[in-house]
C-alpha cells in the first residue's frame, strides 16, 4: 500500500462468502412482493389514521421513521439473509381495537420507508447491496451476518435515470479519479455525486474533491461516509446530508494499518485541503488527532452546519441561511 495515501477504514469485513446462486432471484422477487403488499397496507393505515382524527401534519412529524432500519431490512431481503437479520425493522401493526392515530401513522410511514429503500435499491447492482450491507448494516439493528468483501474492494459507479446524479459505492482507490472524470466529461448533465464508502486513499480523495469543486458538482451521502470518503464529500460545491442521517466519520491518516505521527507532512496537506474546501481545516485536523488509533469522530449535525462541513443538513441548516437561525430550537435530534 502506498505510503501516506490511505485513510484506512475502520469497518471490518467478515469472512462469510456468499456466492451467486438462485437465492438472488428469490430475494428480488420477495422484495417486489413486499412492495406490492406494503403499498396497499401503507395507504390503508394512513387512511385509518386520518379517520381517527390524525392531523396531516403528523405525516411530516414522523417522516423517515425506521428509514435506516428499513434500508437494512430491504438489503436483508435482497441478500436472502433471513428475517432474523434485522430485528424490529417495522413498527408493529396497531391492535385491531386501537384508536390511537399515532400508531397507525407510525406503521404506515414505517412501511413507506421500506418502499422508498426498496425502489431505490432495486436500481442498484449486487455489489452495492453487499457493500452497503457491510458498511451500514452489519452488526447493527440486531444483525449478525456480514458478507466477504476483500480489504480493498472494487468500486461501483452508476448514473441515475435522469442523468443528473452519479452514485459511488466502494473503496477510494487507484482508478476512481479517472472513472469519475470520464463520466463527468461524457455526461455533462451530472450535477450531484452520491457517496457510500468506508474510505481508502486520502490522496485520491482530495484529488477527486478538487475535481468536483472545479466542475461545480454537489455531494451528498446516501449511506455512511468514512475516512477518505469525507474528503470527497468536502469537495462538493454544496455538501448535503439528507434525512435519514447517515454518518460522516473523520480519523487519523494511516500507513499499513498504523496511524501516522502527528508531525507527518500528510496532515499539512489535509489541513490545506480542508481549508480550501470549507475553511475548517483546523477543526478537521483537531478532530482527527483527537481519535485514539483509527477510531472515527462523527460530527453532530449542529457541528456539520456550524463548521461548514456540510452546507445543507436537512431540517437543521441549509445553504444561505444564518447558522444561528438555522439551528435555533434544534436540540434533541443533533446527535
Amino acid at each position: 500500500m502506498i505510503a501516506r495515501t490511505v485513510l484506512r477504514p475502520l469497518v471490518l469485513f467478515a469472512l462469510l462468502l456468499v456466492g451467486h446462486s438462485p437465492a438472488w432471484a428469490g430475494g428480488i422477487d420477495a422484495v417486489r412482493d413486499r412492495i406490492r403488499e406494503y403499498e396497499v397496507l401503507s395507504k390503508r393505515y394512513e387512511a385509518d389514521a386520518l379517520k381517527l382524527g390524525a392531523s396531516p401534519s403528523l405525516l411530516s412529524k414522523y417522516n423517515y421513521i425506521d428509514a435506516k432500519e428499513q434500508y437494512c431490512g430491504v438489503l436483508a431481503d435482497l441478500l436472502d439473509v433471513g428475517p432474523e437479520a434485522v430485528a424490529d425493522a417495522v413498527h408493529s401493526a396497531p391492535e385491531s381495537n386501537s384508536t390511537d392515530p399515532d400508531q397507525y401513522i407510525l406503521y404506515a410511514l414505517s412501511l413507506r420507508s421500506y418502499l422508498a429503500s426498496a425502489v431505490s435499491l432495486l436500481r442498484e447492482n449486487e455489489f452495492s447491496w453487499r457493500y452497503g450491507w457491510n458498511l451500514n448494516c452489519a452488526g447493527v439493528y440486531s444483525s449478525q451476518r456480514t458478507f466477504l468483501i476483500t480489504d480493498q474492494p472494487p468500486f461501483s459507479l452508476s448514473i441515475s435515470e435522469d442523468r443528473t446524479t452519479l452514485r459511488f459505492y466502494g473503496f477510494v482507490r487507484d482508478g476512481l479519479y479517472d472513472a469519475i472524470a470520464k463520466r463527468l466529461a461524457i455526461h455533462q448533465s451530472i450535477k450531484r455525486l452520491e457517496l457510500n464508502s468506508s474510505g481508502g486513499s486520502g490522496i485520491d480523495g482530495m484529488k477527486i474533491g478538487r475535481l468536483l469543486r472545479k466542475r461545480g458538482i454537489l455531494t451528498s451521502i446516501t449511506g455512511n461516509c468514512y475516512s477518505a470518503c469525507t474528503l470527497i464529500f468536502l469537495g462538493g460545491i454544496q455538501r448535503i446530508v439528507p434525512a435519514p442521517y447517515w454518518s460522516l466519520g473523520f480519523h487519523r491518516a494511516s500507513e499499513d494499518g498504523y496511524p501516522l505521527s502527528d508531525k507527518d507532512g500528510f496532515y499539512e496537506k489535509l489541513r490545506n485541503y480542508a481549508n480550501e474546501m470549507t475553511g475548517s481545516g483546523d477543526y478537521v485536523l483537531e478532530k482527527g488527532f483527537s481519535q485514539i488509533e483509527l477510531n472515527f469522530y462523527r460530527p453532530s449535525r449542529k457541528d456539520l452546519c456550524w463548521r461548514n462541513i456540510a452546507t445543507v443538513v436537512e431540517g437543521v441548516c441549509e445553504a444561505g441561511s444564518e447558522t444561528d437561525s438555522a439551528t435555533d430550537g434544534v436540540k434533541s435530534d443533533l446527535n
